[in-house]
């Protein structure tokens, strides 16, 4: 009789071990899965030959200066944006070389892939932010500010925006969009007509849901791979 339950009672504890150890081999996998999000794949385009794309302390610093073409040096994710999604982009030291208010510009750009009509488009001049949609529709604010935060919020077919450098801000909320797959763009264009480098720090990338489960981005880990 005591040898049956001393067999029941090492039956138990073997029994419970196994249960204890596979709880923590399914939160091990649980943590690993939730640890290891997919990594932004930047992809980077230089507006000349001798425009600058880096990693740099911790951050994208681009740099262009002006071009006839003015294509823009950007850099652009090569993930796709799906169904719902919360985006921040901070920026700071944005240098404008030339004078005129539209010679230099810093643009963020949401928009479905190959399209040079965003979804929502944030920018940054000499003299001024602004915020447009796909309709045509844009607002402007005068600032001297050169650092601040970008932001779009789609849910559904509706998308909630706003830019902001220092404490000057635009806000925009629109129904009826498309909810077709989105890259993420943030681009500088030079019309200086000088030599002089128009630059920025692309600080922090922050993207949550979008359907790739998409880590923040600080860039202190990820190489921009530049494709021309």
């Amino acid at each position: 009789m005591r040898s049956g339950i001393k067999r029941t009672a090492r039956f138990f504890s073997v029994f419970i071990a196994m249960l204890m150890l596979s709880g923590l081999f399914f939160s091990c996998a649980r943590y690993i899965e939730e640890a290891a999000p997919a990594p932004i794949i930047w992809l980077g385009s230089r507006q000349n030959s001798n425009d600058t794309i880096t990693v740099e302390n911790g951050y994208a610093y681009l740099s262009t200066y002006h071009s006839i073409s003015a294509s823009g040096t950007s850099i652009i994710s090569n993930n796709k944006l799906k169904g719902d999604f919360e985006i921040k982009i901070s920026y700071s030291f944005f240098v404008a070389s030339g004078t005129n208010s539209y010679s230099d510009q810093l643009e963020f750009n949401v928009a479905q892939a190959g399209s040079r009509n965003p979804l929502v488009a944030g920018f940054l001049t000499n003299e001024k932010i602004y915020l447009q949609d796909s309709t045509g529709g844009s607002s402007s604010k005068t600032t001297t500010n050169r650092a601040g935060e970008f932001y779009v919020k789609r849910m559904g077919s509706e998308v909630y925006s706003w830019i902001r450098a220092g404490s000057d801000s635009l806000f925009l909320s629109r129904t009826n969009y498309s909810m077709a797959d989105l890259t993420l763009e943030a681009m500088i264009y030079s019309w200086d007509n000088t030599s002089n480098h128009t630059s920025v720090h692309i600080d922090d990338v922050l993207i949550i849901g979008g359907g790739n489960n998409f880590p923040s981005d600080h860039f202190d880990q990820n190489k921009i791979n530049v494709i021309q």
